[in-house]
């Protein structure tokens, strides 16, 4: 980053670009690097960083934009300089970006021999620039100890692109150790050899091509990525940040009422989990979903349940988790509940079964067609 700012302080720049900006930061590093610019136009596909980017760049003519790399419509020249900080791996289309500002030659040189899948790795971006600049790629895209992480982080195998001579060196320190590890909020998994864990399913996580888990819904990745990145930090152990990301949903929403979902029905965790991250409210199913995809985003196995509780039968909804073979309740609006109430004791949070046998839970059709009906 030194080097990157000693570059751009020698430009006389009026107006640049910045592509994948999400909050911002590498449009403030390419405004602190130039000493003087006129304005700074901040694109990204989503608004959701866009509130913290302008607490960011405060003070600076950043103009945060809504817009889509592969298509931008800008007129030629616009821009004196366009920078793209860590995100070209994330571009899905990575030729229709590189061709507004390369030759097609370069672009199908830069892009020879790179797999098909998107997004790229970071390794393959690095040789892909490389490719670009007519400098050295042997090996790296292909380099097995190369997940989609950024490459200051420690443990991590980092690539340095050497200014002087104009080459990509290897930094092999020491590799990550096995077990989950999450980065920028992101989850990822380190195998028994110390290589990040691509296109593989550990229990039913899915780790991607690049190396990341995804629920399968990038919008609910993100949210799960900041979520996990903001309410924990390296120092926890991961059931630190079970508790962490639980107290988080427990205490940051508010109860609404909502659909209900019929005993033992599946598919409804995903949007009921994007939707209390967007509006903040919620019923059971809410507050489930948004602990379950939190659980999962650090590495545990968390299951949801639509099911019965109480004497009543009430339909209700909890997160399960389980631990050498024994399942546990995580029944975070029960808590919160409790908590409306002024019950700061009652907990639901790691309990068996039978701690909370008062409550009854019905997890199947099965189970609530054995559970007799209570009269009156």
């Amino acid at each position: 980053m030194d080097k990157l700012r000693q570059e751009l302080s020698s430009l006389h720049i009026e107006k640049a670009l910045d592509i994948a900006t999400r909050d911002g930061a590498f449009a403030k590093e390419m405004y602190a690097g130039f000493g003087s610019c006129k304005e700074i136009v901040a694109l990204d596909r989503s608004d959701k960083m866009f509130e913290k980017g302008r607490e960011k760049c405060a003070g600076m003519p950043v103009n945060f934009v809504i817009g889509d790399a592969c298509h931008m419509d800008f007129e030629d020249n616009t821009f004196d300089v366009v920078g793209i900080g860590n995100s070209l791996h994330h571009i899905p289309d990575l030729a229709a970006l590189l061709e507004k500002v390369f030759s097609p030659a370069a672009v199908e040189r830069a892009l020879a021999g790179m797999t098909d899948e998107t997004p790229f790795t970071r390794a393959e971006a690095a040789a892909a620039i490389n490719a670009l600049l007519e400098l050295d790629t042997a090996g790296l895209a292909n380099a097995p100890y190369f997940p989609d992480v950024a490459p200051s982080m420690e443990n991590y195998a980092a690539v340095e692109l050497a200014g002087q001579s104009g080459t990509i060196s290897w930094l092999s320190g020491d590799r990550a150790e096995p077990g989950f590890l999450n980065l920028d909020g992101y989850l990822y998994c380190v195998g028994d050899d110390g290589y990040f864990l691509r296109d593989t399913m550990v229990g039913t996580l899915y780790f991607d091509i690049s190396g990341r888990y995804t629920s399968g819904d990038d919008a609910l990745d993100t949210f799960v990525a900041d979520l996990v990145d903001s309410q924990t930090n390296a120092s926890m152990t991961r059931e630190e940040m079970l508790r962490a990301v639980y107290e988080y949903v427990r205490d940051h929403y508010l109860y609404l009422k909502r659909s209900l979902y019929e005993v033992g029905e599946t598919g409804w965790e995903i949007p009921e989990a994007l939707l209390m991250f967007q509006s903040g409210k919620g019923n059971c199913y809410n507050f489930t979903a948004a602990f379950w995809s939190l659980a999962r985003g650090i590495g545990f196995d968390a299951v949801c349940y639509s099911g019965l509780v109480g004497v009543g039968r009430d339909p209700h909804s909890w997160v399960e988790i389980t631990f050498d073979g024994v399942p546990y309740v995580f029944d975070v609006e029960t808590e919160m509940s409790y908590r409306l109430v002024n019950d700061y004791i009652t907990s639901m949070y790691w309990k068996t079964y039978e701690e909370v046998a008062a409550w009854s839970y019905v997890r199947t059709p099965g189970e609530a067609a054995a559970v007799p009906e209570t009269a009156g």
